[in-house]
């Protein structure tokens, strides 16, 4: 039985996945989280440990884990997914629903 931590699985790209992350790691207009995901998983593909990463990003350990997760569990459909309590994922997010015009 072996002991210890278990060994990092390890994250692979297809050509055109790796292209469109070194375009959203390069981006300045969109969000820094997704921005800093897409570095997370570049550095990962490249065969940078964790805490190499954590380093060169001065990110949490945390932080790495849950890209790396959210990756291998919803592969290239996590980037662009609604998360948890984001404003606007969710169509219920208005009290009240618009009236339309007509009925003024």
């Amino acid at each position: 039985m072996p002991t210890g931590r278990p060994k990092r699985v390890e994250i692979v790209l297809t050509p055109a996945a790796r292209v469109q992350l070194e375009e959203l790691g390069h981006a300045r207009s969109l969000p820094q989280g997704v921005v800093r995901g897409a570095q997370i998983l570049l550095a990962s593909a490249a065969g940078n440990s964790n805490t190499a990463i954590t380093r060169r990003l001065s990110l949490g350990m945390p932080t790495i884990g849950l890209w790396r997760d959210r990756h291998l569990t919803h592969g290239q459909a996590s980037r662009g997914m609604p998360r948890a309590g984001v404003c606007g994922s969710s169509p219920r997010r208005r009290a009240f629903p618009k009236a339309p015009c007509s009925a003024i």
